[in-house]
């Protein structure tokens, strides 16, 4: 079948096929070396640090500065706080925590950085004297190795800490 080309410059001109099919001659040499590229993207680190078993801390008392269980090691810090109020009249009660985590145990006033806050609100009038409200709310937070930790009461006086754990890994 006979390809038809079209010249860059003029309208059409058809053009015969060659009467034997052309065969490529021998490679040349290689060119010279090219350019170095740029630095590509990081591969992969490694394996992901693996986690350790969670360690329970006993009585948390507010504004005390704690460390990780393994204070070698990162980890992951659950912190479990609850209020209960029980209405006896009309008005607000309301309290406020939060979660404190640096380089140091300047944690314990108000140092370092905020990690987490728990707010717990009950506003209005009593409706039903000796109605009871309960509530329970987890904080938590990556601790690096070495870092302390420390639950503050900004306001109120009915939270209380329930537990804490720490979870290492590394």
């Amino acid at each position: 079948m006979p390809i038809r080309l079209v010249h860059w410059f003029t309208p059409s001109q058809d053009l015969q096929e060659p009467a034997q099919p052309v065969t490529p001659g021998p490679p040349g040499p290689p060119g010279p070396q090219g350019a170095t590229g740029s630095q590509g993207i990081q591969g992969n680190t490694g394996p992901m640090p693996t986690p350790g078993t969670p360690a329970v801390y006993g009585a948390i008392a507010f504004a005390t500065a704690y460390q990780a269980l393994d204070p070698s090691k990162h980890c992951v810090l659950s912190v479990m706080a609850q209020t209960t109020y029980t209405v006896t009249r009309g008005g607000t009660l309301a309290d406020e925590i939060e979660l404190r985590k640096g380089p140091d145990a300047t944690v314990a006033s108000g140092g370092g950085h905020l990690a987490a806050t728990a707010r717990w609100s009950l506003t209005g009038i009593a409706l039903s004297i000796g109605m009871a409200m309960a509530d329970r709310r987890q904080l938590t937070a990556l601790l690096p190795l070495g870092w302390y930790w420390a639950v503050r009461r900004v306001t109120g006086t009915t939270a209380v800490v329930t537990s804490a754990h720490a979870q290492p890994f590394g």
